[in-house]
């Protein structure tokens, strides 16, 4: 076990938020969650996330507060969604450590971390790998976090620390991406080098068709991008309701601007998706009656606006043929790419993984 530089920052942070209360806990487990390539540390094969760190001192806080503690605890009544999940993640990690050696040898696997096997980067018999330890980590730690937030946000004054953290994240998702372009266009990307130190594969300096992905804090640009559509669903409802809306406007102009050009294709699919449920949004809280001015906008000058852009569009066949030619590459043609036809075979075995 060693314990990282960013491991480091992250423990000294937990104590200081510790002893401010839990409205900094918060705070700090929703910046620290978007660190998604860093490891605070590492235990053998095992990358242990600055997120999951943080939230040992948060579970920590939660705990030590009777009130909380009892929240918690109720949030794991059968008639509450955590008590579902919490079978879940039972099933899940009695799985991952049962099922490999219960059928061990029975089917080939493409192994996820390390195995007891050489690395032939191809597939090997079914067998115990590191990321039956990791994943399992992962689903514990999401588990208390639901059940840590959700009895914090039980009161008033909870609800409104859980409200701020979500910003807070969706701040630092958006200051980190805008990071990445800096540092890869000025030849500075060793300055994330502190939170790029996971033992995973990382994507951090790929082009394509000479555009930077942008990855920002995270291991590739279909991570980022998911994590961005978030934020842009989030930003965007808020934006729709008038709350904050000179600072969840930007996140979400921010955020679109971003996906648009992260060249992740599950980015340019789900943007235009998410503006769909964004604006049927819009026209529902306006038939109820519950729009505010900002809705009534956005819901009249949506369609103006596309309009207006597709025309400008066609008035210009060069910007077209730019436009089309990287959706393309990025989306159309993507099952042709070397990643999509790996991810492609990846989906054969694990159906072959399912039958046998």
């Amino acid at each position: 076990m060693s314990i990282e530089p960013i491991g480091v920052l992250t423990i000294l942070i937990g104590l200081v938020c510790l002893m401010l209360g839990t409205g900094a806990l918060v705070h700090g487990l929703a910046i620290m969650a978007v660190l998604g390539a860093a490891a605070a540390m590492l235990i053998g094969a095992a990358n242990i996330q600055p997120g999951h760190v943080m939230l040992v001192f948060l579970v920590c806080g939660v705990l030590s507060r009777r009130r909380e503690a009892a929240a918690a605890i109720r949030t794991l009544h059968p008639d509450e969604p955590a008590f579902w999940f919490t079978c879940l993640v039972v099933y899940g990690i009695a799985s991952a450590f049962l099922m490999p050696r219960v059928f061990a040898g029975l089917t080939e696997i493409i192994p996820l971390g390390t195995t007891a096997f050489d690395d032939t980067g191809s597939t090997v018999p079914l067998a115990p790998v590191s990321s039956n330890v990791t994943q399992s980590l992962y689903l514990s730690t999401t588990l208390l976090c639901l059940i840590t937030l959700t009895a914090i946000a039980a009161t008033r004054e909870g609800f409104s620390a859980v409200f701020n953290g979500l910003l807070a994240c969706c701040i630092a998702n958006t200051v980190f991406a805008i990071l990445d372009i800096a540092t890869y266009s000025t030849g500075t990307q060793e300055l994330l080098g502190f939170i790029r130190n996971a033992r995973y594969t990382l994507h951090t300096d790929s082009e394509i068709a000479g555009m930077k992905r942008i990855v920002g804090s995270y291991t590739e640009a279909s991570v980022f991008a998911r994590s961005t559509l978030g934020v842009l669903g989030f930003t965007g409802t808020l934006w729709l309701c008038g709350v904050r809306p000179r600072l969840t406007g930007i996140l979400a102009g921010l955020s679109l601007v971003l996906i648009v050009l992260s060249t992740s294709s599950t980015g340019l699919v789900g943007a235009p998706v998410m503006l769909l449920l964004l604006y049927a949004f819009a026209i529902a809280r306006l038939v109820l009656g519950n729009g505010v001015q900002l809705t009534a906008i956005f819901a009249l000058g949506a369609p103006v606006v596309g309009l207006a852009v597709v025309l400008l569009l066609l008035l210009d066949p060069d910007a077209v043929a730019k436009i089309y030619g990287y959706v393309d590459l990025v989306v159309l043609n993507k099952a042709s790419s070397d990643s999509g036809v790996e991810r492609s075979s990846w989906n054969v075995i694990s159906f072959q993984n399912f039958l046998d």
